[in-house]
């Protein structure tokens, strides 16, 4: 997914996972399953304000 890759790149893919799980291969999965739209939708909903990651 290219936004994932963009935003993984930007903040570190390990920021990019812990958004979705601990598990990173349980966030590798529940990435893989979702739109554009509901990632995006999804990390903007559950992203640390206190962390600057940027989209």
């Amino acid at each position: 997914m290219q936004c994932a890759t963009i935003v993984s790149y930007v903040n570190g893919d390990n920021a990019l996972l812990k958004i979705f799980s601990k598990n990173k291969q349980a966030s590798i999965d529940m990435i893989n399953t979702m739109t554009m739209e509901s990632f995006c939708r999804y990390i903007k909903k559950n992203i640390r304000q206190s962390k600057r990651i940027f989209i």
